[in-house]
């Protein structure tokens, strides 16, 4: 853990963007990185505090977020004052700030969509959207890259580019798609692309650091099988699915290996099977079944 001495607020927050850059570099080093506020320092931005709350309150399904990219656009067009404004496909945003000199282009980007499942949370900001709610965090991831918009319009940064990237449907792998194959923001020639996932329970001001994986890099499998519709009083005249997908699912948890420490780490999680129709007079004749899984991974 690496411990700063306390300094001025600008001398503070230059140190601990520099220091994320490094940190990332460092892929032979596991470690934490820690900074220490002083007491009258407020520990969250006022604005960025108000960004999130409203971003949790109104979450949006992945290729669906106009609100949320309308949201960022307002606060970025409030505070971005050396800035200028692009957008990618429907809802992707950058905001760039391009200096005087020639030098790297780097991104610092974070997601815009939240996920389909009920809050149950009660308070005040919880989500108004029937089924819809920010689980991932990528409202906080939202908010702190926003947050730097605040520290990037007081530095005297001479050379280069920084773009604050806003990524629609990274839940569903569609909006990375979309933007890698588009001229337009190829031409933004980036460098180096950060990004960062917050984690619960660890101390304010920390920035932890792996030299692999930090959680479960997933690949996912979609199995389809076809079988033969029948009358379910006569299920030798079809071929239900049924029981090929009972055998998948028993064949694959034997694969699990679930210590994250070891160099076979593997987890096979089946997180959705979809077969037939709420029909109980028929066999149905094909089943859909998603398995998304992690392999040599390092989880905490």
């Amino acid at each position: 853990m690496v411990k700063y001495q306390k300094t001025t607020p600008h001398d503070l927050l230059q140190r601990h963007f520099q220091n994320i850059i490094l940190a990332i570099f460092i892929e032979s080093k596991i470690g934490q990185f820690h900074i220490d506020m002083q007491p009258n320092i407020p520990l969250v931005h006022p604005e960025i505090m108000k960004l999130r709350k409203e971003l949790h309150t109104y979450p949006e399904l992945s290729g669906q977020e106009y609100e949320t990219a309308k949201r960022i656009r307002q606060f970025a067009e409030k505070h971005a004052h050396t800035a200028r404004i692009e957008t990618f496909g429907k809802t992707a945003i950058a905001i760039i700030y391009e200096f005087s000199k020639k030098g790297e282009t780097i991104a610092i980007r974070c997601e815009l969509d939240a996920l389909p499942i009920v809050e149950e949370n009660e308070f005040q900001h919880k989500s108004v959207n029937t089924g819809v709610s920010h689980k991932c965090g990528h409202d906080g991831h939202m908010a702190m890259v926003s947050g730097l918009i605040f520290w990037l319009e007081a530095q005297p940064i001479q050379k280069g580019k920084i773009i604050l990237l806003f990524q629609p449907a990274e839940e569903t792998g569609k909006g990375a798609q979309m933007l890698v194959h588009d001229k337009k923001f190829e031409a933004l020639g980036i460098d180096y692309v950060f990004a960062l996932h917050n984690i619960p329970k660890e101390p304010i001001n920390s920035i932890i650091i792996t030299p692999r994986g930090f959680s479960a890099e997933v690949q996912s499998v979609i199995i389809k099988t076809k079988g033969k519709e029948a009358h379910a009083a006569e299920p030798e005249n079809g071929i239900n699915p049924a029981l090929a997908i009972s055998k998948i699912i028993g064949e694959m948890a034997l694969l699990n290996h679930v210590d994250p420490h070891l160099d076979d780490f593997a987890v096979l999680t089946p997180v959705h099977l979809l077969m037939g129709e709420k029909a109980y007079g028929i066999s149905p004749s094909s089943a859909d079944y998603i398995i998304p899984f992690a392999l040599g991974t390092v989880r905490k």
